[in-house]
This record gives C-alpha cells, structure tokens and sequence, in this order.
C-alpha cells in the first residue's frame, strides 16, 4: 500500500511538473520515468517499514520474549539504540528498488498499452454505430 500511494503521488507531482497546465491525465508517463518514480516508491516504502520486518523477522526467529510488536520495538530502541530499528537497512533496500522500479515501470508500460487498445476499441464501435445509424 505505502508502494503504490508513493508511486502514485510521485508520479502526480512528475505530471503535473512536465505538463504544466495541461492536463495531467493526457500526459503519458514514459518507462524511465515510472521505473525511476518506482525505484523511489519502492525505497520508501522499505524504509517506513523496515522496523516492522525486523520485528516480524524476530519474532518468527523466536529471538524475542515479547508478544507485541510495540513492546519488541521498545526493548530493541532500549538495549540496541533507536538505528537498530533499520538494522539490515542497506541490503534490505538494494534487493528492493530494482524490483519495484522494474514493476512499475511495466505496469505503466502496460497500462498505457491497454489504455491506447482499449480507446481504439471504443472509437471503432462508435463509428460503427454511427454508420448503422446513418443508413
């Protein structure tokens, strides 16, 4: 979730920066851009939820005595210091970003194809029911 709403506020910043004053939604969002504006999404998001993981990581570990995630991110905030939270940080977000730059930058790939296919549609069946109508 934090991937995709990164993605998309991103990616509304970037289109509403390139167009200016056009409209934004006509704007098409090219592959360097999504897989750039990805890479960024996908960084982000591994950052705002590392301390999570590495609760979760803990946990399925048996490595913890707490039972909460609250109290887990307390005791390692006190016995290991507040950046322990991020511990693993670094190769955590290497594995990351080319994963989510490579699948948003597809997706809007793809996306734009299906869109473009999908209006072609849409003009060729109402010029068809414009030419029946008309005879």
């Amino acid at each position: 979730a934090i991937q995709l709403s990164s993605f998309e506020a991103a990616k509304a910043v970037y289109l509403a920066v390139v167009s200016r004053g056009a409209a934004a939604e006509q704007t098409q969002l090219g592959l360097v851009p999504s897989t750039a504006l990805g890479a960024a999404a996908g960084g982000l998001s591994k950052i705002l939820t590392l301390p999570l993981d590495l609760c979760k990581k803990r946990m399925q570990m048996n490595m913890v005595q707490d039972k909460y995630v609250p109290q887990i991110l307390a005791r390692i905030v006190r016995e290991e210091g507040f950046l322990a939270l991020w511990k693993g940080g670094v190769p955590a977000v290497i594995k990351t970003v080319p994963a989510t730059a490579i699948t948003f930058g597809v997706y809007e790939v793809v996306k734009a194809a299906q869109m473009r296919r999908f209006e072609a549609r849409q003009t060729a069946a109402s010029a068809a029911e414009e030419a029946e109508a008309a005879r």
